[in-house]
């Protein structure tokens, strides 16, 4: 969960502070961490039940997203299933390569 919540975003964190104020800028990166790990650990909870629901043992974020789409009550969204699951996995790779890109 730490590497889902900790980016680039903690290299702003100081010019953020500094702008809204130390008192504002704790209460506010201490309300936006509380709000992260809550949407973290209701993916992981998504994760966990829909993997029980399709007889797996794992699910990747991809995975979740397609389960979810192709198992939808809207049978419109069906057809984005498998759309949903590969931009997921095209903007992870183009983060990994713009992040490998830039070491250089």
């Amino acid at each position: 969960m730490v590497k889902g919540n900790i980016g680039a975003g903690i290299l702003a964190l100081p010019r953020a502070v500094s702008l809204a104020g130390l008192w504002v800028g704790c209460i506010g990166i201490a309300v936006l961490s509380l709000f992260c790990v809550t949407c973290m650990h209701l993916i992981v909870d998504c994760a966990h039940r829909l993997s029980a629901k399709a007889g797996r043992s794992y699910m990747s974020y991809a995975d979740v997203a397609e389960f979810t789409f192709s198992t939808s009550p809207n049978k419109s969204l069906h057809k984005f299933a498998g759309f949903f699951r590969y931009l997921y996995l095209y903007k992870r790779l183009h983060k990994n390569h713009e992040f490998l890109n830039n070491i250089n």
